[in-house]
């Protein structure tokens, strides 16, 4: 059932509960956000242990706890996809889905010192905006 067969899930009595529906899409937003941000923190990880370990050749690059690490908040991040998913319609899931480039961009700049330039800046505006739009 999609989402709105969800809505009829409902109460005990039968009857839908609009706090319960209100409940599980803020729930699903929440689910989603920190699985963008999981996503985002992995995918840091794993482009900093590349970066710090670049005396290593081949295979052994990616053989760091710090890689290793990202790669297990990559996989969590995508857990927690398939869990909203469940949760969400993927209309809803979709435009929540591109919390993770803000917050790899942003994480960037923060955490590894990297450079935004102003059209970057302005795409990472529009993409939140549109987020914002689409809620």
């Amino acid at each position: 059932a999609g989402w709105e067969g969800r809505r009829s899930m409902g109460t005990a009595s039968g009857g839908t509960s609009p706090l319960s529906f209100k409940r599980l899409g803020v729930a699903g937003i929440a689910n989603s956000t920190l699985g963008s941000l999981l996503t985002a923190i992995g995918l840091l990880l794993q482009q900093r242990s590349t970066r710090v370990s670049k005396d290593r050749v081949g295979l052994a690059r990616f053989r760091s706890l710090e890689y290793t690490m990202g790669v297990t908040l990559v996989a969590a991040g995508g857990i927690s996809a398939l869990v909203g998913e469940g949760i969400l319609p993927l209309s809803t899931l979709a435009p929540l889905a591109t919390q993770t480039v803000i917050f790899k961009a942003i994480g960037g700049k923060v955490l590894l010192g990297e450079t935004i330039s102003i059209q970057k800046w302005i795409a990472m505006a529009l993409i939140f905006t549109g987020l914002v739009v689409s809620m």
